[in-house]
């Protein structure tokens, strides 16, 4: 088995290098030149093949998800991993480890709806440069977010070229501005949301409270590329200007683009969530609108629900939370989440 895995892995690194527009492995050798093997997708995935399949263990499945989620981008080419992830041959591969995936009892909340019973936000501590949240009350933070991205968008127009594939770039999340999210939490590991953190600057501490849910909810459910399509159809925003170059360099698609006008969808809906198998089926993708527009779903965090309206904590809930040392694996100092 371990032989099996090292010759795939061996042969995944040289076939991804060289592919995609972006950069994904570089080789160096102090000895003379030496062209590198060349190995096909076809060769690739047959030695994928060959690879022992189990069914994933729990810590593999959350460090899996940490990996996949870290390495998200919406600003730049696909590497040469996700080129050959996407070939054919690699695809019909991939099916056996996907039905592993979802055959997991591990995985069985990926398609489940929010967790209104146990929502949890997340604030990290360091001083890492993520955005924090404005912390003005949620009507007042998705009316400046549509004057800003209007603003944002007159801007663009009249300053940026209109060349796709120009060296620029700007806003690229779709995500609700000036807010942050909640996630459910996990058995003894936490809220999902100090985990799975898209784009993340190296956070290792944070304070985490449980929101206090009305007993009726109005959620939207995103878990599937057309659930996300059905939020821009109701209500949207043009934003094909500002957008335009970082969407286009990590979907090649060149056209007119929207995303959700989330100051207007507050009338209809009191949060919207994230499906962990939407964020797989969803994010980063080019998703045809009516009228040539497409959207992407993009700089949202896996099981986030975004409220549309504001929720208080929990009183007596805030924990901090921390990872110690060289550790990666999040602790708290008292029980409470996720137990």
């Amino acid at each position: 088995m371990v032989d099996a895995a090292r010759a795939f892995g061996h042969a995944r690194f040289y076939a991804a290098n060289g592919l995609g527009r972006g950069e994904s492995t570089v080789y160096f050798s102090p000895t003379a030149k030496v062209e590198p093997p060349r190995p096909t997708a076809a060769e690739v995935a047959a030695l994928l093949d060959a690879v022992p399949l189990s069914s994933p263990s729990a810590d593999a499945v959350l460090h899996s998800l940490v990996d996949t989620v870290g390495a998200a981008r919406y600003w730049q080419e696909p590497d040469g991993d996700d080129d050959l992830a996407a070939t054919p041959e690699m695809r019909r591969a991939l099916q056996c480890v996907a039905r592993a995936v979802v055959d997991s009892p591990h995985t069985q909340w990926w398609t489940a709806p929010i967790a209104a019973d146990a929502q949890w936000s997340v604030q990290f501590l360091d001083g890492t440069g993520r955005p924090l949240p404005k912390g003005r009350p949620a009507a007042q933070a998705f009316v400046q977010g549509r004057l800003d991205a209007i603003l944002d968008e007159f801007n663009a127009a009249r300053d940026r070229p209109a060349d796709p594939a120009a060296n620029w770039g700007g806003i690229w999340w779709s995500r609700p501005d000036g807010l942050s999210g909640s996630t459910r939490a996990m058995p003894g590991l936490g809220p999902v949301g100090l985990w799975l953190v898209e784009d993340g600057f190296g956070e290792r501490e944070a304070v985490v409270e449980q929101l206090a849910l009305p007993p009726t909810l109005r959620i939207h459910e995103i878990d599937s590329p057309e659930a996300w399509a059905r939020l821009c159809r109701e209500h949207s925003l043009d934003v094909t200007a500002s957008r335009r170059h970082d969407w286009y360099s990590t979907t090649g698609r060149n056209g007119p683009w929207l995303i959700p006008d989330w100051a207007r969808l507050q009338e209809a809906y009191d949060g919207v969530h994230l499906t962990m198998g939407g964020y797989l089926s969803t994010a980063g993708l080019a998703i045809p609108l009516d009228g040539g527009f497409a959207t992407v779903l993009a700089g949202w965090e896996p099981d986030t629900t975004y409220w549309l309206r504001g929720m208080p904590p929990v009183a007596g809930t805030r924990q901090q939370w921390a990872q110690e040392g060289n550790s990666q694996f999040w602790q708290h100092a008292s029980p409470g989440v996720g137990s």
